[in-house]
């Protein structure tokens, strides 16, 4: 008992005495089995709470480190257009120029503005579904649709440049994609895939939109001919506000938001998604579960 009691005081609560006699010692050894009960789930319990505060500071640092890049992020994008607005507005108040030159004028105002617009809704959108405010409306549809959907935007987009669009579905089942996912997120994922996709097309090239059979879910891909992304840059681009290409960022009209917003849909829907360079060009690809048997809803 002396010796239980000794391993007790240097934190060791593994050991028991079991004794089964009947008197006051026996009495006094189970209750240093019980002390020792006690005590070993009580560390295990400040052990476990210790873990799991580890983690919630971990976790806090990341999110400071988020935000931090977050606010820098949006510093450096709404930085350009403000000083834009404000030196056309400028030169409007000042009387400067005349006719078509003030409407010039005018008319970058609004499309900075516009640009500013874009760039906000896109950060509250991520904001929310980075915070799981957003509950997935699960339901069974026709992925072919959106497929077509999406290349009739491509083809409105890339109509300056001569971009192709073709859309290739599978030959059995009259082409139907039947999944079961969030229709509304899944069209805003292929919509931002095939935006990036025209905006890295050369003039006269290609995106093509497809869909095929992966195991048991259905694989939704966008590929354009162009320039390979580096490899060192793949793991990067579905960070917020990465661009590969700096010098083209505003001339494209992209956010640097879009491709952080199909991350966090994907990983909601628990899709297996991935970037390669092939064909001489670049494939954006996701997968979606089959519909075998309707889907439920809201997850």
């Amino acid at each position: 008992m002396n010796e239980l009691a000794g391993r007790l005081a240097s934190l060791d609560f593994s050991a028991r005495i079991r004794w089964r006699r009947k008197d006051e010692i026996g009495e006094l050894a189970r209750t240093l089995d019980f002390l020792a009960d006690n005590l070993q789930g009580a560390l295990a319990e400040l052990h476990e709470a210790n873990d799991k505060l580890r983690e919630d500071i971990e976790r806090e640092k990341a999110l400071e480190r988020m935000r931090r890049d977050f606010v820098a992020g949006v510093s450096h994008e709404l930085k350009t257009p403000l000083s834009l607005i404000g030196g056309y507005a400028e030169g409007l108040q000042d009387n400067i120029g005349a006719g078509a030159k003030r409407e010039r004028y005018a008319e970058v105002i609004l499309d900075e503005t516009r640009r500013m617009s874009t760039i906000v809704g896109d950060m509250l959108d991520l904001s929310h579904l980075e915070a799981g405010q957003y509950r997935l409306n699960r339901e069974p549809f026709d992925a072919s649709e959106l497929l077509k959907e999406s290349a009739e935007r491509a083809e409105a987009l890339g109509a300056e440049r001569n971009v192709r669009i073709s859309v290739s579905l599978p030959e059995e089942g009259d082409g139907i994609v039947e999944v079961a996912a969030d229709r509304f997120r899944i069209g805003q994922v292929l919509t931002n895939l095939v935006t990036n996709a025209v905006r890295h097309a050369p003039d006269g090239g290609t995106v093509t939109l497809a869909a095929s059979m992966d195991g048991g879910d259905w694989r939704l891909s966008v590929h354009n001919v162009g320039d390979a992304i580096p490899e060192e840059e793949l793991p990067r681009i579905w960070g917020q506000f990465y661009r590969i290409d700096k010098a083209r960022a505003r001339e494209s009209g992209g956010t640097g938001i879009g491709l952080a917003i199909v991350k966090q849909i994907l990983d909601l829907h628990g899709s297996r998604y991935d970037v390669r360079n092939e064909q001489g060009g670049v494939t954006f690809a996701f997968t979606l579960p089959a519909n075998n048997s309707g889907a439920g809803a809201g997850v």
